[in-house]
């Protein structure tokens, strides 16, 4: 029989010392194959981050094995034999790659630096080939770059092609796409498993993305408050769960919403972007020859109270449209309209009336402020009022997310991420905005959070009246919440239209290609789980506008309306 690749044996890890010592991980053991993925699920706070790290001897501070112990290929690890693996034979693919790269190295430096065994020509050769199969455009730039120059999602596909770029005998991947659309997630998902099969090596996928595991993995753990609850095959344990809590975390997918009619635009749209192009050069100015187009054209507007969700690849450009929106990015050329009126000359977006919910919950806190003071840091700015007024208002809109306002005098750190991500939406809300802009608000959530995120966010708009700009890829996400689909393809809209229209009748070659991609877990009657992939009906549209990546000049193109609301890009 083949040994296995990984033994874990009542692996138990603990915070602090003596009478103060408290137990994270309790008693936990797996075996990993080689050529086998195998999927280790649970909630924020089950303990599998803090596993994982245990896994290549880097625990935090404070944290400690008490018990158990660790064996690679059958050789028990060591403090010195961590080291050694994690020269080549382990790769750690982390969940958040903006903290995980080294602001102050050029990815090619980065990269390069796990292979210096090999010659300098063959390392900058083997690099490029792996950051082309994780679909990086124009790889040489990329090289080039620093990380802050990337977005979230290429930032993670560079974070994943420099792991596996060693030929590692064991991956150990943190939520390795969770910042990434479904057709980049299906192809990253596809080199991790042949990764596999070429090299005999073990992954360790550890996600909250159920469909994930039942498409890619062959067993699965399920870990509850640091204790193993369930394990087996993948069919046994997604597809016909036994304990209650994994029962719970597959309750938590968020179902469809029924098919609506579209509504009639507005007269006057709360906000409206008209013709912006945005340009970026080397230096990040604008307007420049040889500039790098990120977006061309696009014309966008959100009725009031609108739930309005752009999706597309990384680096398509969402981003960077929606902080335009916000204000935060300026337009090298168009113009944006609040209510038909373009705002004054130097304000690029309506004043105390848009608010903004940032993606990485932990980077947008400032770790060395209070949480009272960061949600009611920008009411300093309305001198009308008072600090007891502003006092309350930060307390109550803490109530409305559902946090105590006692943890006001805590600090980010000492927040979970759900709760950190509550006290971003809570900065949002207290300015009682009229748009709310979100950037993959759930996306590093389980998924008991995102359904108690998303129901919060359904809440507050019912209460409050805003409308919605929310950028994602999480399709299910999107199903759920949306009025309007906005589809960003190489910087061009390439389709925008209601929801039902979108998803049941999708007329670009892109949008067909991301649903297509896309699985998911249905409740059949019996109680069982299935794996669905989503069938698209054939189109007979024809001519659509293909947007060219690169920093040439896009070429022109008009919308042509296919249905009422619902316009796809049509070249001339």
């Amino acid at each position: 029989m083949t040994a296995p690749a990984l033994q874990v044996e009542d692996l138990s890890i603990a915070f602090g010392r003596g009478e103060a010592r408290r137990t994270i991980v309790s008693n936990v053991s797996f075996s990993l194959y080689p050529g086998e993925v195998t999927a280790l699920v649970g909630e924020s706070g089950s303990g599998k981050t803090l596993l994982s790290k245990a896994l290549i001897g880097l625990l935090p501070g404070g944290a400690a094995v008490t018990g158990g112990h660790i064996s690679l290929d059958g050789e028990r690890l060591d403090a010195a034999g961590f080291v050694k693996a994690r020269r080549g034979r382990i790769a750690f693919i982390f969940q958040e790659p903006m903290t995980s790269l080294n602001p102050f190295m050029r990815i090619g430096a980065q990269m390069t630096d796990t292979m210096r065994a090999l010659p300098a020509r063959q390392r900058h050769d083997h690099v490029m080939e792996m950051l082309r199969k994780v679909r990086i455009h124009q790889p040489e730039k990329v090289l080039r770059r620093y990380p802050h120059q990337l977005s979230g999602g290429m930032a993670q596909r560079v974070m994943i092609a420099t792991a596996l770029a060693a030929k590692p005998s064991l991956v150990i991947a943190d939520e390795p796409t969770t910042a990434l659309d479904a057709i980049v997630q299906d192809e990253i998902l596809e080199l991790l498993q042949s990764n596999c099969r070429d090299m005999g090596a073990g992954v360790l996928l550890i996600t909250h993305d159920l469909s994930t595991v039942a498409n890619v993995a062959q067993t699965c753990h399920v870990l509850e408050r640091g204790r193993i609850v369930e394990s087996g095959s993948v069919k046994t344990v997604i597809r016909q769960p036994a304990h209650p809590y994994t029962r719970k975390l597959l309750a938590a997918i968020p179902p469809p919403r029924a098919p609506q009619p579209p509504t009639p635009s507005a007269a006057v749209p709360l906000i409206e972007a008209r013709h912006i192009t945005r340009e970026i050069s080397k230096g990040g100015w604008p307007r420049q020859k040889n500039a790098t187009r990120i977006l061309h054209d696009v014309s966008l507007a959100i009725d009031e109270g609108e739930t309005t969700i752009i999706i597309g690849e990384s680096g398509s450009g969402k981003t960077t449209l929606s902080r335009i929106f916000a204000g935060l990015d300026p337009a090298s050329s168009g113009q944006m309209l609040y209510r038909g009126i373009r705002p004054g000359k130097h304000e690029s977006a309506p004043p105390r009336r848009t608010a903004f919910i940032f993606q990485d919950s932990a980077g947008a806190l400032n770790p060395t402020m209070r949480v009272d003071a960061i949600v009611g840091e920008g009411l300093l700015f309305d001198r009308t009022i008072s600090r007891v007024e502003r006092k309350q208002r930060v307390a109550a809109a803490l109530e409305a997310v559902d946090l105590d306002p006692a943890l006001g005098t805590r600090l980010p750190h000492q927040l979970s991420g759900g709760q950190r991500q509550r006290v971003n939406i809570a900065r949002a809300i207290v300015l009682r905005p009229e748009l709310i802009i979100a950037d993959e608000p759930v996306s590093a959530l389980d998924l008991i959070a995102q359904k108690t995120i998303l129901d919060l966010f359904a809440r507050l708009k019912a209460e409050m009246g805003f409308a919605f700009l929310i950028v994602s890829h999480d399709l299910g996400m999107v199903e759920h919440m949306a009025d309007q689909v906005c589809v960003i393809y190489g910087g061009v809209l390439v389709e925008i239209g209601p929801r039902s229209a979108i998803f049941a009748r999708p007329a670009h070659p892109y949008t067909r290609q991301l649903l297509s991609a896309t699985t998911t877990l249905r409740a059949a009657p019996d109680g069982a789980f299935h794996l669905e992939r989503r069938t698209v009906p054939p189109s007979t549209l024809q001519n659509t506008y293909q947007p060219h990546t690169g920093a040439h000049q896009q070429e022109p193109f008009r919308y042509i309306e296919i249905e009422p609301r619902h316009f796809v890009a049509h070249s001339l």
